[in-house]
């Protein structure tokens, strides 16, 4: 499974998908972490927003993990494929490993009106 974690780029989940500035993207087989890519993120935000390049850049992932989002970025996620989960586990490596083994619950209260911060 390939987990993409929006990273606030000093190690940990950003508490905003949309103000992240890359992806640490993780593959996970049987309990272990196997591989690790960072990759950066086109800002979801500003002049003409980034949401559906934000999307691109990890539609070859299964899930998309990040502390909290907009209806916006949810929908370009959604468009593309993948399943957003939104948490409150800090640790990308952690949230990766709880969420294949399924024991990583989804947050939706973290989900809010676009253009609300």
């Amino acid at each position: 499974m390939r987990i993409a974690v929006a990273t606030d780029g000093n190690g940990a989940v950003s508490r905003h998908y949309g103000r992240a500035p890359e992806f640490l993207v993780l593959t996970v087989d049987d309990g272990t972490i196997t591989a690790r890519e960072a990759r950066p993120k086109a800002p979801c935000h500003g002049e003409g927003g980034g949401g559906a390049a934000a999307a691109e850049t990890v539609s070859d992932c299964d899930v998309v993990i990040a502390a909290g989002m907009g209806t916006g970025a949810l929908g370009h996620l959604q468009a593309a494929g993948l399943t957003v989960t939104t948490t409150d586990e800090t640790d990308p490596e952690a949230a990766a490993l709880r969420c294949a083994a399924g024991d990583l619950p989804h947050l939706a209260n973290r989900i809010h009106r676009s253009g609300r911060h």
